[in-house]
This record gives C-alpha cells, sequence and structure tokens, in this order.
C-alpha cells in the first residue's frame, strides 16, 4: 500500500473510532448543571474621576459556583470632566466564581481578559469583584461590581466601579 492509501484508512478509521466514543460518552456534568443565563444593564465610573460609562453583559451560569461573562461598555468624549475623558469602549471576556452569601444575594470574583479602545491600554487582564441580588429564574435584582485592569496606568482605565440592573432568566 502507498502512504496515501495508509493515510485514508487511517483517518476513516480514526473517524469511526471517535464517533462510536461520542455516542458511547456521557454529556458533561457541568453542561448538564447549568441553571440560567443573565442579562445586566450596567452604568459606571472609572477610577472614580467621574468618567461616566454605560453598557450591558451576559452571564451564563453553568454551575452554582461557575459561570461565563462577557460585557460590552462605552463612553462618549467629554472634555467637561475634571480630568477629560476620551471616547471609549472595552469589551470584558472572564470566567466568573460565584458563592451564596445568604438567602437571594451571591458574592462574585471574576478574572479575565478586556479589549479597550481609547484608553491606556489595547488588551489586560481584569480582575473583579462584585455583588448581586437576582440569584435563580424569573428574579430581577440589583448588582454591584469593582473592576480591576491591571494594565491601565494612572487615570486612564485603571479601575471601574460600576452597578446596574439583572434580569436572569
Amino acid at each position: 500500500m502507498t502512504r496515501r492509501t495508509v493515510a485514508s484508512f487511517a483517518l476513516v478509521f480514526a473517524t469511526i473510532l471517535m464517533g462510536s466514543a461520542a455516542a458511547q460518552t456521557r454529556s458533561l456534568r457541568i453542561v448538564q448543571d447549568a441553571e440560567s443565563i443573565e442579562f445586566g444593564g450596567d452604568i459606571g465610573v472609572y477610577n472614580l474621576m467621574g468618567w461616566s460609562f454605560a453598557g450591558g453583559h451576559v452571564t451564563r451560569n453553568y454551575t452554582s459556583w461557575l459561570a461565563g461573562e462577557v460585557s460590552l461598555h462605552g463612553a462618549r468624549e467629554d472634555g467637561e470632566a475634571s480630568v477629560p475623558a476620551p471616547g471609549n469602549a472595552i469589551f470584558v471576556a472572564a470566567a466568573r466564581f460565584q458563592g451564596s452569601v445568604d438567602r437571594g444575594r451571591i458574592a462574585f470574583a471574576t478574572v479575565g481578559i478586556a479589549r479597550a479602545f481609547g484608553l491606556s491600554y489595547r488588551h489586560s487582564p481584569v480582575l473583579g469583584l462584585g455583588m448581586q441580588s437576582a440569584v435563580k429564574s424569573g428574579d430581577v435584582g440589583w448588582r454591584i461590581d469593582f473592576q480591576r485592569f491591571t494594565r491601565g496606568q494612572d487615570l486612564y482605565g485603571g479601575g471601574r466601579l460600576m452597578g446596574g440592573i439583572v434580569i436572569v432568566m
């Protein structure tokens, strides 16, 4: 047999084995435990300097302690602020580790990556802490979150404090 024929047989054999294994493998437990999806609207300030922004986030809760979250926030240029604020936008993708504080509230920590436009960095790791009231499907509640962008310099996007409304589906 030629190499080409052997390679073709190997590919077909591997495909058959993967199909057979997939048919016998149970779904991952992390997917089966999926609880909810959250949608939220947020407003906040960068560096407590009065640079306001607005946007939203979507969170997919995989288990009672793990979620994935994406957010998009932005602001127009503001020359009237105490320190002139550039127009900016920031996209964040993060893992959220969470736990119940008491009935009806959770505390969480986020770890992720940010892509920014108009701030002192283009990419930055993100670390965050927050609390939220809505924890089960059908809840509408509040959320407060502080995030630190480790590559943010001085007053130009190093951290932000935000609050908002959360709807859990």
